[in-house]
């Protein structure tokens, strides 16, 4: 029987460097603790915060456009 790995984890919010050597981190200790199958949630790197959705408010980091810096 295969071993699955199921990860929920939060993404480094505004950071996809960051983001992905997470991912790559828990992949490592996944495998490392016998995984054959690894599943991460959509959205597990870009992110998906609430204030994304209808109605959410882009302007809430001091300094410019919030959804410049998500696009970016």
């Amino acid at each position: 029987m295969s071993k699955i790995a199921i990860i929920q984890e939060s993404p480094v919010l505004l950071d996809r460097k960051k983001t992905i050597e997470k991912a790559v981190q828990l992949i490592e200790q996944a495998v490392s603790a016998g995984a054959e199958l690894i599943v991460f949630p959509e959205a597990c790197i870009s992110g998906y915060p609430t204030w994304m959705r209808p109605g959410g408010d882009w302007g809430t980091i001091k300094g410019g456009c919030l959804q410049s810096k998500v696009i970016a």
